[in-house]
């Protein structure tokens, strides 16, 4: 049992702090321990008078006693008893806090929490530092009558409610918000007074920004309802009051907050180094800190930081690295040589402040990354070939590697063997069949990187040595599983090979890799021997051959027999059967056969009939007229084959019985009895396989009506008020039984019967004269006749009335007529007669529906008609008519083809069709126009070559241009194949043909075309390319100028098709204009010898391409002019180089180079530039 206790711990100073106190935190008597704790409450210290008149500080803790229970008071030997309602205040003497403990993680609220205390007894512990005094209260659960036992005050109301602590966030309002927390209030009061006259004891929660409570213990069952609600209405008033208030006040605060958490500088970097960089950050505008505290009251406790970190951009996505209330942090584990991009973000619990400017810092280079171990690239006995990558650089190139070994020694000792900037190393004069272990590092400006991990490799040595002969493990009917030991460790693979004496082949594979067991089961035979022979192989070669050994394999199971047939004839009751041995014994003979036999109603039934070496049995004692199954199967030494396919016999059985008198299923009609009859009781011994019908006239004639397995039957075709007699008879696989007694039965009237097709006879092509006779009238005479006639494709009424004729006009000549007739009586119509046909006589054709103009050219015009109706004859012909005195006759077809006609003529066209009967009416005119000429195609000439291209011209100039212009030409040319294609196609007279080859004939052709089309292509002309010059000589290099020489020097050009290259040097004085030639050959360099001192020459160069075949020497273009100045007797030689590509060198020479035109232009657009900005500047200054 537990009761409710509410405690208020306050402070004397005016300073009210409430707490939360969980049983959980009770001792085992339940009395608070003191002692230090992450959530223990020392509120603040101040002086308060007491009766002894000491004036230390004193702190307080008031407990509330619900009504309708007890608190007693323990101090030393007496015991005080305290009735609630009331208020217990328990002060400390000493002026120290009261070691209560508050949950870790817990606040201090300014609501008042439960505490759940058990309802037997209590102990509250006040301890001092000096431990002199302690009191002890115990609370009991039941009620006591004594009342006046105490001096304590009762009264609830006696002290005062202690006020709430607000969050930091409250101290950023103004005291215009007092208005809004009495307007909430007031609210509480109404809402409290709607509360107490409610009978429904549930507890209103609590707002959703309510500080975690502490868990509660389930409340005394003792307590009653009434008991309940009342303390639910107190803890209502008490904590809603004031949790309203907070969440007004938290709407208006929350953006004031966000807005001072906004106003923090971007972070810091120092110390920063190849893999971490130091981090700090001042803290936002405003907050409290060790100097002082601001107006807004939130202190620096209170923030917290996220720093986020992006290495791939400002624009990528950032991380959060680091969360807490520190203003530091450290970045670790980061990439050397890399960019990094950080901001800062502040937060007071879930209001978060904008981020701060984002820093970018790179970190330093480093020593590589430790290199993956060396690979193998290729071994023999004495050396091993390795090779390696690149490991990460981090932010310097690599320079080096050094590569160490152990020289094949297990002292742990390692030796450089190479240092290059090579990622590959041959290692030689090594020992055969010897390990090595190799490990490298890498090194580069800032320093050596760690030595890879170790690895081994192994040099070359011997083949192993002759392996045992493999043993069989399980032999089968196809396979032969065999196994073989390893000797030796280094064994990587084994060849196990076969021979089959059958086959002739001699040994084959059966087997490589590298397990010591494998099954053989490439096309063994079975009961068979085989030979096998076993060879290994390591990483220096392969052994020898084991000796052969011979297995066998085992027989097979037999294959099924035939399955079992007939042996002479089937009796009712017996029967013989035979069945051919298998066509695969399985490799051994067959030692007996089984035959067994089943009933074919029960399929799993079966009982064994004969078993031996025969292939034959007889079976008795058989039902008659019954199927039986039979199957056998045989036994050899590989074990019994399966079943053979099953055969089906059946006995022989015996006619069925006679069947019971048929019936009349409903009413008869007039055409048809619908009949049923009944099985016979006997079948025979077989199933009654279909029943036949016999029907009796009364002119005696009988004829069967219905065969088939149906139990009923209706007949057709019956006269109208007829008798007729009718027997069934049954019939099973051996025969028929006898017929059964008679059913007599007279059909109903029925309409008259089918009437004979009518006559019909035409007159002439549009009139016809239609008479039918009568019918036979079913026992009801007819009354009237109906005609019908086939219109638009479906049967219209012509004639209906008594008569037997009728004559029909206004018909189609050369068309088909159907008509038929029909009877009709009391009874109803009878079937219409079939129908009859007439078709009248032809005429001559109909006008031509359409006609149209398919092409014209200048001397033909290609006309198409539709065909008309040839109303019954086949059109034969068609006359043409084009205004001449004479038709044109064709045969019957639809389009013509008019030739010979004028050019530039226009005709008016008419067809008419003909046939047998004689000629249509003429169609409609068709005008048409034959077109002019096209025009020939002009001369083709050739106006300029080269050695790439041609000039052709065609066509007139001058006062004929004006006629030709409005003419299009096509232009073709011959390719390597023979075939002409378009190069040009316009209304140019000129074209100039690129891309061809020096010295080459090429052929071409030209055509020319107006609206009236195109004219045919001209004769075929041929023009040939001229020879490529010589490509040109870049400038000449003028070295070692002296007095009155100096040597010149130039590029080589490459030949042409194999022709010579010759080369052409020009001189001339500077004060001369002409040139003379000081060399011609085919050297890359001449000096020139016999020059003035101190004076100015200029020289060029070009290249001469003398042909093989003897045709002239052709020149290409000269190069830019070089000058250069020889040397006096007391000055420098000068040389002035005119163009970029000449170069001209002395030794202790003086030389001066002038400004190229790409530098002029340069000096041209600077000193524009700085004139503009100037005038800018200056016209600015005076609008301004």
């Amino acid at each position: 049992m537990y009761s409710n206790r509410r405690l208020h711990i306050t402070t004397v100073n005016g300073h009210h702090q409430h707490s939360s106190l969980n049983s959980n935190h009770l001792g085992e008597t339940g009395a608070f321990s003191p002692g230090s704790s992450t959530g223990a409450l020392s509120p603040g210290s101040s002086t308060e008078g007491s009766e002894s008149g000491d004036a230390s500080p004193k702190h307080v803790v008031h407990m509330e006693v619900k009504p309708g229970e007890t608190l007693a008071i323990k101090v030393g030997d007496q015991k005080q008893l305290i009735h609630g309602p009331a208020t217990i205040r328990l002060a400390s003497s000493n002026g120290g806090p009261l070691p209560l403990h508050i949950p870790p993680g817990r606040i201090i609220s300014h609501l008042t929490d439960c505490i759940q205390l058990p309802a037997n007894t209590c102990h509250i512990n006040s301890v001092n530092n000096n431990n002199n005094t302690s009191a002890m209260a115990n609370c009991n659960g039941h009620k006591q009558s004594s009342q006046n036992e105490t001096d304590i005050n009762r009264n609830s109301s006696s002290s005062p409610e202690p006020p709430a602590v607000q969050s930091p966030r409250h101290k950023l309002m103004k005291s215009g918000e007092e208005k809004q927390r009495d307007k909430s209030q007031r609210k509480l009061r109404e809402r409290k007074h709607v509360d107490k006259n409610n009978d429904s004891s549930s507890v209103p929660s609590s707002p959703s920004k309510t500080p975690p409570q502490t868990p509660t213990i389930a409340a005394s069952s003792s307590i009653t309802k009434r008991r309940k609600k009342m303390i639910r209405l107190k803890e209502m008033n008490t904590e809603n009051a004031e949790e309203l208030t907070q969440v007004e006040n938290d709407k208006n605060s929350d953006d004031k907050l966000k807005e001072l958490l906004s106003d923090i500088l971007r972070p810091r970097v120092s110390d920063v180094e190849a893999n971490s960089a130091l981090v700090s950050w001042s803290l936002p505008e405003g907050v409290k800190n060790s100097a002082g505290q601001h107006d807004n009251g939130l202190k620096q406790c209170q923030l917290h930081f996220n720093l986020l970190c992006s290495d791939k951009g400002k624009d990528s996505s950032f991380k959060t690295i680091y969360s807490g209330n520190m203003k530091e942090f450290r970045l670790c584990q980061l990439k050397p040589s890399h960019d990094y991009h950080i901001y800062i973000q502040a937060h007071v619990e879930s209001i978060y402040g904008d981020q701060s400017e984002i820093l970018t810092f790179k970190t330093l280079s480093s020593p590589p990354d430790t290199p993956q171990p060396p690979k193998l690239d290729r071994r023999t006995k004495s050396s091993l070939a390795l090779k390696w990558s690149t490991p990460p650089e981090n932010g310097s190139k690599i320079t080096e590697y050094k590569l160490l070994y152990n020289q094949g020694k297990s002292d742990g000792k390692f030796v450089e063997v190479f240092e290059g900037s090579q990622r590959h190393f041959r290692l030689v004069k090594l020992q055969p069949s010897t390990s090595y272990k190799f490990r490298i590092c890498a090194i580069n400006d800032m320093g050596s990187s760690d030595c890879s991990p170790d690895i081994e490799f192994t040099t070359l040595g011997a083949p192993p040595v002759t392996p045992t002969p493999p043993r069989l493990v399980k032999a089968g009917t196809h396979l032969l599983h065999l196994s073989w030991s390893k000797h030796t460790d280094d064994i990587s693979n084994w060849t196990l090979e076969l021979e089959d004496d059958t086959s002739g082949y001699g040994f084959r594979s059966a087997y490589y890799g590298d397990d010591t067991q494998t099954t053989v089961t490439n096309n063994l035979m079975r009961n068979s021997q085989y030979k096998f022979r076993l060879k290994c192989e390591n990483s220096e070669g392969a052994s020898k051959w084991s000796d052969v050994v011979q297995y066998s394999t085992l027989p097979d199971c037999p294959k099924p027999p035939t399955k079992p047939c007939l042996k002479g004839k089937v009796h009712s009751t017996s029967f013989k059967v035979l069945w051919d041995p298998p066509t695969d014994d399985g490799g051994s003979p067959v030692a007996k056969y089984t035959l067994e036999l089943c009933p074919s109603s029960d399929e799993d039934d079966y009982r064994l009939i004969y078993s031996g070496a025969g292939c034959e049995t007889a079976c008795d004692n058989l039902v008659p007229g019954h199927v039986y199954r039979l199957r056998v199967c045989c036994d050899g030494l590989g074990g019994t084959s399966r079943w053979s396919d099953v055969s089906t016999v059946t006995t022989l059985p015996v006619c069925p019985g006679q069947c019971n008198s048929p019936v009349l299923y409903g009413k008869p009609k007039a055409t048809s009895l619908h009949i049923k009859w009944y099985p016979p009781i006997y079948d025979g011994g077989s199933e009654v396989t279909h029943y036949s019908i016999e029907m009796t006239t009364k002119e005696n004639s009988t004829k069967e009506m219905y065969q088939g397995s149906n139990r009923a039957c209706i007949i057709f075709g019956l006269s109208p008020g007829h008798v007729f007699w009718f027997r069934v008879k049954a019939f099973n696989s051996v025969g028929a039984g006898p017929l059964s007694e008679c059913l007599e039965v007279r059909t109903a009237a029925a309409p008259p019967s089918t009437p004979e097709p009518p006559s019909v006879t035409c007159k002439n092509s549009t009139s016809a004269a239609i008479s039918w006779g009568p019918s036979v009238d079913n026992g009801s005479p007819i009354t009237s006749s109906r005609l019908e006639w086939v219109c638009n494709g479906q049967f219209s009424l012509l004639y209906s009335g008594p008569g037997t004729s009728y004559d029909l006009k206004s018909l189609q000549p050369a068309s088909h007529y159907h008509f038929r007739v029909q009877a009709i009586n009391v009874a109803g119509g009878s079937q219409f007669s079939p129908v009859a046909t007439c078709y009248t006589p032809a005429s001559s054709p109909a006008p031509i529906p359409s006609i149209e103009l398919i092409e014209t050219t200048a001397t033909t015009i290609k006309i198409k008609w539709s065909e008309p109706n040839n109303c019954g004859s086949e059109i034969t012909s068609y006359n043409i008519d084009i205004g001449d005195k004479n038709l044109i006759s064709v045969g019957n077809i639809h389009d013509y083809l008019l030739e010979d006609l004028l050019p530039d003529s226009k005709y008016r066209i008419r067809v008419q069709a003909v046939n047998s009967v004689g000629v249509g009416a003429f169609s409609h005119i068709l005008k048409a126009e034959t077109r002019t000429l096209p025009p020939d195609a002009p001369r083709l000439d050739c106006v300029a070559t080269t050695h790439n291209t041609l000039k052709l011209k065609w066509g007139e100039t001058g006062r004929k241009s004006l006629l030709t212009s409005l003419l299009d030409y096509t232009l073709q040319i011959e390719d390597r194949n023979g075939r002409f294609i378009t190069i040009f196609s316009g209304q140019g007279v000129v074209y100039k043909v690129p891309k061809l080859c020096e010295q080459t004939p090429y052929n071409f052709r030209i055509l020319a075309s107006n609206e009236a089309g195109a004219g045919p292509y001209s004769d075929i002309y041929t023009f040939s390319t001229s020879k490529a010059p010589p490509p040109p000589v870049k400038a000449p290099r003028v070295t070692n100028v002296l007095r009155t020489s100096c040597d010149l020097s130039w590029q080589q050009v490459q030949s042409i098709n194999g022709d010579l290259v010759l080369y052409q040097v020009q001189m001339m004085e500077a004060r001369d204009r002409d040139s003379k030639v000081v060399y011609r050959g085919a050297d890359m360099s001449h000096p020139l010898h016999s020059l003035k001192m101190n004076s100015e020459y200029k020289v060029r160069i070009c290249a001469v391409r003398h042909a093989h075949d003897g045709s002239g020497d052709l020149a290409g273009s000269y190069s830019a002019w070089v000058t250069f100045h020889t040397m006096a007797n007391d000055t420098s030689g000068r040389v002035k180089k005119t163009d970029p590509g000449g170069i001209v060198e002395s030794i202790g020479l003086t030389s001066r180079k002038e400004l190229s035109d790409q530098q002029y232009a340069a000096i041209f657009l600077s000193v524009f530039i700085v004139c503009a900005v100037l005038l800018a500047i200056l016209l600015n200054y005076f609008i301004a």
